[in-house]
């Protein structure tokens, strides 16, 4: 079946979100090479369709550790989180890869999206053999969905990809965006956002500095000359099993206020 219609512009087709978090940018593989650089390079020598690195400004660190920009002799021992976009069944397929890569240091989750392109503009997604509805994979025999827990969603029986990846847990991804400038009780947003979630021990906390941007009141945010610092966008992410993240979702609402965004999505937790 062809990708669904969004209008007369626009086609979209489903495909699946990958996010790697490496513990430390610095960390290597077994052969000396950066572990990030190995993970994007072997998921380009997969056909993976695209992928992107960023790096943190702060994080999580194994043992329940907090490190910062400040703290840190170089900014490689941050955490640094990757998102790469493709098929439903080449994603869960590489996800074991990204697994035995990280030899545990780091998570791996993930999560269905729709990619959104012009009709007749080529696309891997177009290659596809999964479509939103009743096209099924050659590996499974069966139509992996929002609803299996292997992409993030809801439980589901049916296909060999939930027997393969049986060991994926629920989980939940939650990103916040807000200003650096931005504060709360004195302190900025972010900081306090993540001090609530180091608290409740949560398993996955990045920040990361953008370079510019804009939201609710229209105005164009960013650096200065000279990389001064202004109202520089700050993004979050947050991950953690589903029944350790869920009930904080009503405390970090109220903690943040009008002051950031908030954004939910179901994942599932491949380690």
């Amino acid at each position: 079946m062809s990708p669904s219609p969004r209008d007369d512009k626009t086609v979209a087709s489903q495909c699946v979100a990958l996010h790697v978090g490496v513990w430390n940018e610095g960390d290597t593989y077994q052969n000396g090479s950066l572990l990030y650089d190995t993970i994007l390079k072997e998921s380009m020598a997969y056909g993976i369709s695209g992928a992107t690195a960023w790096n943190s400004i702060e994080g999580t660190a194994p043992g329940g550790r907090f490190r910062t920009v400040e703290s840190e002799v170089s900014s490689n021992s941050l955490p640094l989180w990757i998102t790469m976009l493709d098929s439903p069944s080449r994603i869960l397929q590489f996800a074991r890869v990204a697994v035995d890569k990280l030899e545990g240091k780091g998570i791996v989750c993930t999560e269905p999206v729709e990619w959104l392109r012009m009709p007749n503009r080529a696309s891997a997604v177009t290659k596809m053999t999964i479509t939103p509805s009743s096209s099924t994979s050659p590996s499974t025999g069966a139509s992996p969905s929002s609803s299996d827990p292997t992409l993030g969603g809801r439980p589901s029986s049916a296909g060999k990809a939930s027997e393969q990846y049986h060991e994926a847990r629920r989980g939940l991804h939650v990103q916040a965006f807000m200003l650096e400038r931005s504060k709360v009780d004195g302190k900025p947003v972010y900081q306090a956002l993540a001090e609530l979630m180091r608290h409740h021990e949560v398993l996955w906390i990045s920040t990361a500095r953008g370079l510019s941007g804009y939201g609710e009141g229209r105005k164009m945010r960013g650096r200065g000359w000279f990389g001064k610092q202004m109202d520089v966008p700050i993004t979050m992410h947050i991950v953690d099993v589903r029944e350790k993240l869920e009930p904080l979702l009503p405390e970090a609402t109220r903690l943040v206020g009008g002051e950031a965004l908030l954004t939910v999505t179901e994942v599932a937790l491949h380690n």
